[in-house]
């Protein structure tokens, strides 16, 4: 990450993060309650083309290795984190396996969501075939994420929201 980050929010606010060096470290248990993903083998799905996301351990597509008819397992607002590592928010409801379940002990949005997959998959590093294990609830509890904070010292969501909002095409996310 680079030092400083300089933006324009919907309204024309200009939107500037902090340094790096300003930031704080928090546990992901700090934030976040972890819960593996409930649902069956995507081998077991026999329908797919149904409307609820089936999320996996995939680096690909925001996670979702298809849509299924199997009713939702987990609410939407969530942050996944497969294997190796790769976190996506996922908005809506949803069914998955072989991924971790990350549940905001804080109100979520879609902006907070992405700015904070951005700061966990600088972490993706630590996972690899090659000897890093897997991204599992052992492992992530373990972990830390560093972020902008408030004169309080908490996690600054109203910022990062601001800064999200603030990049080009944000009227797009």
């Amino acid at each position: 990450l680079s030092q400083e980050y300089t933006g324009k929010a919907k309204n024309n606010e200009k939107v500037e993060l902090p340094p790096v060096s300003e930031w704080k470290e928090f546990k992901y248990t700090d934030l976040f309650d972890l819960e593996k993903a409930r649902g069956p083998k995507v081998s077991e799905i026999k329908n797919t083309t149904g409307s609820t996301a089936y999320i996996s351990a995939t680096a690909e597509n925001n996670g979702i290795k298809c849509f299924c008819d199997i009713k939702p397992e987990h609410e939407g607002k969530r942050i996944t984190c497969g294997h190796l590592g790769d976190c996506f928010y996922q908005e809506d409801p949803f069914v998955g396996s072989n991924v971790v379940v990350m549940n905001p002990k804080f109100p979520i949005n879609r902006q907070i969501g992405l700015f904070i997959t951005t700061i966990l998959n600088q972490n993706k590093f630590l996972f690899s075939y090659a000897g890093g294990g897997v991204a599992g609830i052992s492992k992530l509890s373990k972990m830390s994420l560093i972020l902008p904070i408030t004169p309080e010292g908490q996690p600054d969501y109203d910022l990062m929201e601001r800064y999200i909002n603030s990049l080009p095409y944000s009227a797009n996310l």
